[in-house]
């Protein structure tokens, strides 16, 4: 039989367990402010030169958590 023990946990439980075992957590975690640019309706972060902007355009300073995560209005 499969047993998959975390899978009925809340995010608090997860939170509480990292907290009563003083795990870190790394700071990409957390939300902060990053550059932004919108691109059908996805806010993607702008940390480098890979995503060329469009002439005129410039990103905006949002609050998004890791750099890899993409948000959606």
């Amino acid at each position: 039989m499969w047993v998959f023990p975390l899978s009925n946990w809340t995010e608090l439980d997860l939170w509480e367990y990292i907290r009563a075992e003083n795990i870190p957590v790394l700071p990409l975690y957390f939300a902060k402010q990053r550059p932004a640019v919108e691109r059908d309706g996805a806010l993607i972060v702008v940390d480098d030169d890979r995503l060329p902007l469009s002439p005129g355009k410039a990103p905006r300073m949002l609050r998004l958590a890791s750099p890899s995560s993409a948000a959606i209005r």
